[in-house]
């Protein structure tokens, strides 16, 4: 099944929880550096590498 979105899956090791997130534009961003620049926008923080 296609869908419009990605489905992303963060875990954060130290804690061990993690959190399902759904990001929309999977249209747009049909390679895997879309992809990526899709995850930047959203989560990237400039400040730290």
């Amino acid at each position: 099944m296609n869908r419009e979105y990605f489905r992303v899956l963060e875990v954060n090791v130290g804690t061990g929880k993690s959190r399902l997130y759904r990001i929309d534009g999977r249209g747009e961003a049909v390679r895997v550096s879309g992809l990526a620049a899709l995850l930047f926008e959203q989560f990237g923080r400039v400040d730290k590498p």
